[in-house]
């Protein structure tokens, strides 16, 4: 797979494939999240907002990437200040990280597969079945990965469209009313849920290392991550127009409940809900995929070495031993609940990982940088 780090990939591309990373599990789950967070019908703002410091975030990491055009946040990190030991421990959060997000997206999987579609198929079987096709997709190198997400996307996008445009008739604005009517401080409460809506964000930080310095431009990736504040805020004021807000709080799937209310006339098309399923199934197999990916990745580079002949059976074999990992940790969690505040854990080390690693980048820039005056100054004088 070596010959895979010289495939460039383009804006579009890591646009397409932020999309598809991101709006994974959180689509179906929002709108019940933050129906019994916030007590009101306010949580599109809350939505909204989080979508404008993400796409600063997003700004601010464009321009760090640009001073180290080819490598990884760790790479460079590894290389500075921050030192070998310090990169390293960044690296094991960040496999972590990867691993325990593709084990939640794997029991999310099982449970919505086996609530809609396959009641009798043991979990253990879908789980097992979707991470030998994420093996397989890992084995076929970043390229691989990057193409999956161009031919899935448009037909994700497509359906989700399709969910929101036949719910139009049935939308009630009245719903939505009235607006703050519990003040502006709940709202700005919610931004820790909303903010880590989007995480997925952080693969940014791997992706660019595949990109020429002239493609890294924050516009194409702050449209993607526009789209998605879109998303979010449509599938949640559908769910409360439609439901209610009331409601929304004890429906565990909103999204898919929103597509099983679709009536087509003349009965052309029954059961959209199980044609939406299909697509998010997509977009849970690239999520999966991308963290799969990430997790071998990082593991690879940065603790097994490229010019050792004793570890190339190692690699070979490396990605279907972090599969067998996230089969073991799927299966932790007892039951939904679990999983969910699971999941909670897993969102607060990836916002973590997130903000930390754009600082200590900074922070390594400014002391590089700051050193390089020093020594022009020495050289002059």
């Amino acid at each position: 797979m070596n010959n895979q780090d010289h495939y460039r990939i383009v804006p579009i591309e890591l646009s397409i494939t932020l999309l598809s990373f991101i709006i994974g599990v959180g689509i179906l789950t929002i709108p019940r999240s933050l129906a019994q967070e916030l007590e009101s019908p306010d949580g599109w703002i809350s939505l909204a907002l989080s979508g404008v410091i993400v796409m600063i975030f997003c700004y601010l990491y464009t321009r760090l990437q640009r001073n180290f055009v080819g490598m990884n946040i760790l790479e460079y990190l590894k290389q500075g200040s921050i030192g070998k030991w310090g990169a390293k421990i960044l690296a094991i959060l960040f496999i972590i990280y990867f691993i325990t997000l593709c084990s939640f997206e794997a029991r999310i999987l099982t449970v919505v597969v086996k609530m809609y579609l396959l009641d009798q198929t043991p979990s253990e079987v879908v789980a097992g079945c979707i991470l030998l096709l994420t093996t397989y997709a890992v084995h076929k190198g970043v390229q691989g990965v990057i193409h999956l997400n161009l031919i899935f996307m448009p037909i994700i996008m497509l359906v989700i469209m399709g969910v929101l445009s036949f719910n139009i008739p049935e939308f009630d604005y009245d719903a939505l009313r009235p607006v703050f009517s519990e003040g502006v401080s709940p709202v700005l409460l919610t931004l820790k849920n909303t903010l880590l809506s989007f995480l997925g964000i952080e693969s940014i930080f791997f992706f660019m290392a595949y990109m020429k310095k002239s493609d890294l431009r924050s516009l194409p990736l702050n449209i993607s991550l526009g789209i998605i504040t879109i998303l979010y805020i449509l599938v949640t004021t559908f769910a409360y127009s439609i439901f209610s807000l009331d409601a929304t709080k004890f429906i565990t799937f909103p999204t898919i409940e929103l597509a099983k209310e679709i009536e087509v006339p003349g009965a052309f098309f029954e059961r959209f809900e199980s044609l939406m399923m299909t697509v998010w199934i997509m977009t849970i197999f690239n999520t999966m995929t991308m963290c799969h990916f990430f997790a071998y990745s990082i593991f690879k580079k940065e603790f097994l070495p490229a010019k050792k002949n004793e570890f190339k059976k190692t690699k070979a074999f490396l990605p279907s031993i972090i599969q067998l990992l996230v089969f073991i940790i799927t299966f932790i969690p007892n039951s939904l609940v679990e999983s969910f505040t699971f999941s909670d854990w897993i969102g607060w080390l990836g916002a973590l990982l997130f903000v930390s690693s754009i600082l200590f980048g900074y922070l390594s820039l400014w002391i590089r940088k700051h050193k390089s005056k020093r020594k022009k100054r020495g050289l002059e004088g």
